[in-house]
C-alpha cells in the first residue's frame, strides 16, 4: 500500500504485520530513503498457537482482512 503524502514525504507506505514480528518496521526503514514514511498495524491472531504453522498464518490472514481498514486511516493507498 502507498500513496503520496501532502508533506515533505512523498510516500506513505502501509505494512500490516504480525503482532509477534518485530522485524519488519526496521528492515522496512533501512530499505527505503527518507521520502518514505512506514505505518503499520498489527493483526492478531484470533486463536492461540504455540508456533507459528499454516494454521496460525491462516488465521492471521483472517484477521488481516479486518484490519487493514484500521491500517488505510492513515491515509496509505490500499
Amino acid at each position: 500500500m502507498y500513496s503520496k503524502a501532502k508533506s515533505n514525504r512523498q510516500i506513505r507506505l502501509g505494512l500490516l504485520v504480525p503482532a509477534g514480528n518485530t522485524t519488519f518496521e526496521p528492515d522496512f526503514h533501512a530499505a527505503f530513503s527518507s521520502k518514505v514514511s512506514i505505518h503499520s498495524h498489527r493483526a492478531i491472531a484470533k486463536h492461540p498457537h504455540a508456533y507459528e504453522s499454516y494454521e496460525s498464518m491462516d488465521d492471521i490472514n483472517q484477521e488481516a482482512v479486518k484490519e487493514v481498514t484500521k491500517l488505510a486511516k492513515a491515509r496509505v493507498q490500499s
